[in-house]
């Protein structure tokens, strides 16, 4: 893969460039759980997030969290079995923490 800017050529490895995105796509996932949770609190000290202000629902909140979740996972699968674990394990700790599970 050959990225080209300003005259400048990066090749970059599939694997490192499908790991960046997988990691991005879990660091959104992270951030929507949190808001998604935090909806109480948001609603008075930052009304005017998303969430809070009704710009998202709720639900279209937790469905991009899974999608998110989903493509991350798909990625991690197409790069190896250790990334794979990796992902899972740490979706994992997301909905752990995220109180999903109480």
């Amino acid at each position: 893969f050959c990225l080209i800017l300003n005259d400048i050529t990066l090749h970059i490895n599939l694997n490192v460039f499908a790991i960046i995105i997988g990691t991005v796509l879990i660091a959104s996932a992270g951030n929507i759980i949190n808001d998604y949770f935090d909806i109480e609190t948001d609603k008075i000290n930052r009304p005017n997030r998303p969430i809070p202000s009704g710009k998202i629902s709720e639900r279209e909140a937790l469905q991009l969290y899974f999608t998110l979740n989903l493509i991350a996972i798909i990625i991690a699968a197409l790069i190896s079995v250790m990334a794979l674990v990796i992902v899972i394990i740490t979706y994992i700790n997301n909905i752990d923490s995220s109180k999903l599970l109480c």
